[in-house]
């Protein structure tokens, strides 16, 4: 917390994101709508604001706001009766959707707080703060474990992403939540990605020498399901050549032995089991890696 003046808040905290903005790092102001006035930790319990919040605290976020629309905002698990009578800010529409998004204009990743926290997980049930989150119109479901047991029903840990994507699937399913909920999401969450992932494909120096490896842009890019990938090497070397998703987890290796000096291609045909979104390729040959985006559109 940088002060109790919103007016230095807001320039320490712009200046602040501005930095890691030009170093292609993500960052997130919380906690939305305001968490000094707090009197009691939403780690260990319900925390009510409704008799110690100021208007004065949202002060910081609309001069942000006026400035820049930040990578991500971070909503509090904090109950205020009069922005939702039934449900902290982190799980209400009313708090997420109407008052950060339409009262204040921002446009932005939101991620909620820690949903094991106590403020939450004493109050909902795993499956009621899932849904409750995503209607919200938060983007982003943050965990402090990757493994859960008698949260998620079973007797022993398993996969909490697993178990998370399957329930809010099913919800989906049902009519609990809407498609257009989860696409409004994904597109946030890939255009913040795509802002901010590090540039990585190479240029061609102003120099008449050729390049030891070049690597030219899949085509067609965005492609559905088929696509090619084309290369060119100086000389003879083994080539490896793998597909990734954002998260640096390999989908396919395409290439793995020795080519020629040449001209090559190869073509890479999307399982029928990823999603639509932006892939990496990259490329390592004569002591040269290269990495391209492309993008698979269902």
């Amino acid at each position: 917390s940088y002060s109790d003046n919103p007016a230095v808040v807001a320039e320490h905290a712009i200046a602040f994101m501005d930095e890691h903005s030009s170093r292609n790092i993500i960052t997130s102001t919380k906690h939305f709508p305001g968490h000094g006035s707090a009197l009691a930790d939403s780690h260990f319990g319900f925390t009510n604001i409704t008799n110690t919040w100021e208007e004065r605290e949202l002060d910081a976020y609309e001069l942000i706001l006026d400035e820049m629309q930040p990578d991500m905002i971070m909503t509090g698990h904090l109950y205020h009766r009069d922005f939702d009578e039934d449900h902290p800010v982190s799980i209400s529409h009313k708090a997420v959707n109407g008052m950060l998004r339409n009262e204040l204009g921002y446009d932005g990743v939101v991620i909620s707080d820690e949903l094991f926290m106590q403020a939450i997980s004493d109050n909902y049930t795993l499956d009621e703060a899932l849904i409750l989150t995503v209607n919200s119109g938060t983007d982003i479901l943050l965990f402090n474990t990757n493994l859960c047991g008698s949260r998620c029903g079973s007797e022993e840990n398993i996969s909490l992403a697993r178990y998370a994507i399957q329930r809010i699937a099913r919800a989906v399913d049902e009519g609990d939540i809407s498609q257009s909920r989860i696409d409004e999401s994904y597109e946030r969450i890939m255009s913040l990605k795509q802002k901010r992932m590090i540039p990585t494909s190479i240029e061609r120096p102003d120099t008449d020498m050729p390049l030891a490896i070049e690597l030219e842009q899949n085509y067609p890019n965005p492609f559905n399901p088929t696509t090619t990938i084309r290369w060119q090497q100086s000389e003879a070397d083994r080539v490896y050549l793998a597909v990734y998703d954002l998260m640096g987890r390999r989908v396919e290796v395409l290439v793995d032995e020795s080519r020629a000096a040449g001209m090559h291609q190869v073509r890479f045909q999307a399982d029928a089991r990823l999603a639509s979104g932006v892939y990496l390729y990259r490329l390592q040959a004569n002591g040269t890696s290269i990495t391209r985006k492309m993008s698979l559109v269902k």
